[in-house]
């Protein structure tokens, strides 16, 4: 709701609504409606009620209101300094882990990931969680994000388990978006990425249990064959 005071009697406005999308000027009674209040020896009130579906397109609005008075002064709430201007965003912010890969493994001290947000409008932050802390492990701000151009950096530490990566991000209207976690294990130790490798430590245990098969057999064997051999020198 808007409104505009007047001393005298007869008036005439207008709304102006601009926007990329719906265009300028609007039409009293299909765009909005006026109630007016007050009489002609008075101040005048006119309160302007601007229908919700002028709003429906994403973008930028900037709202003008002209009025004239019996005297023909023209004013808008622009020459006084009140000018209206909003944003309307419904979209989510697009966030994007990289550097890094689910389920794989890096063998160093620590490993830098990215995480690359953008918005169209304006973005409002990120946090990013690791291992799923409630506290987030970094926050970046607006001013952050913009300044590294939504590329945002993260060194992750060593660990002897694998680590669960998760980013939030959201705009300024509050619209937000998450990302899938993202499983890594960082260590330089040789051991600790073996036991990790699950599918290396069945391959390993396959070997060993076959190895252990073949010495089995060939003592088997060879108990056979003296056994065979004994019998042979008895029979002599």
């Amino acid at each position: 709701e808007l409104s505009k005071k007047r001393q005298i009697g007869t008036w005439r406005g207008h709304i102006y609504l601009f926007n990329a999308v719906c265009g300028n000027s609007r039409k009293a009674g299909e765009d909005y409606t006026v109630e007016e209040s007050g009489t002609e020896a008075s101040w005048k009130e006119y309160r302007y009620t601007i229908h919700k579906e002028n709003f429906e397109q994403e973008g930028h609005y900037t709202v003008t209101i002209d009025s004239e008075d019996r005297a023909e002064n023209l004013m808008n709430n622009k020459v006084k300094d009140s000018a209206i201007e909003f944003v309307i965003d419904k979209t989510k912010p697009t966030v994007v882990i990289t550097g890094v890969e689910d389920n794989a493994q890096y063998r160093a001290d620590s490993r830098e990931l990215t995480v690359d947000v953008a918005d169209n409008i304006a973005m409002g932050g990120v946090d990013l969680y690791i291992n799923g802390e409630d506290a987030p492990a970094e926050h970046y701000d607006a001013d952050t994000i913009q300044q590294s151009g939504g590329k945002l950096s993260y060194m992750l530490h060593s660990d002897s388990r694998f680590q669960d990566i998760k980013a939030v991000a959201w705009d300024a209207a509050g619209n937000e978006a998450v990302t899938e976690d993202i499983s890594i294990l960082v260590t330089s130790n040789l051991l600790i990425q073996y036991i990790n490798n699950l599918p290396l430590v069945i391959v390993s245990a396959f070997v060993l249990l076959l190895l252990i098969g073949l010495i089995l057999l060939v003592i088997k064997r060879r108990k056979d064959r003296d056994e065979e051999v004994d019998k042979i020198t008895v029979i002599r």
